[in-house]
């Protein structure tokens, strides 16, 4: 369970320690709400995202702009995308996000195959502040 600490804030970002709701997930009711919190102090941790809610400024950085004048380097059909020789298929879902289907580079007339499935289920951002 989670505490917003505003109507904006991020949801996951103050966890609340030691409840745990048992619902029954058919009638969709709370059966009980077990509280096991210890006490002491929870680690304050920075998890917004919006930068009107952050208690520092962000740095101010110049727009990048990207230009491509004599078109694009790759080609797009549908999931499968092309460039230079490589080839792979794109895919998405909730719990790993970005996934490359059918990843292989073209080595002279032959596809060669480099991998069936990739995914980078496991990221971590290891960067959140803690406040004094």
């Amino acid at each position: 369970m989670w505490c917003r600490g505003s109507e904006r804030g991020n949801p996951y970002a103050h966890h609340l320690s030691g409840l745990h709701p048992i619902v029954d997930l058919n009638a969709m009711e709370l059966l009980e709400l077990e509280d096991s919190y210890a006490g002491g102090t929870d680690p304050r941790v920075q998890g917004e995202y919006l930068p009107e809610l952050l208690p520092v400024r962000l740095r101010e950085v110049a727009p990048l702009r990207v230009s491509q004048p004599d078109g694009v380097g790759f080609t797009l059909d549908g999931t499968l995308l092309s460039w230079q020789n490589w080839q792979l298929r794109l895919g998405f879902n909730y719990r790993e996000g970005l996934v490359l289907h059918q990843v292989a580079f073209r080595d002279g007339g032959r596809l060669r195959p480099v991998a069936h499935r990739l995914s980078f289920a496991e990221m971590v951002v290891p960067w959140a502040r803690i406040e004094d």
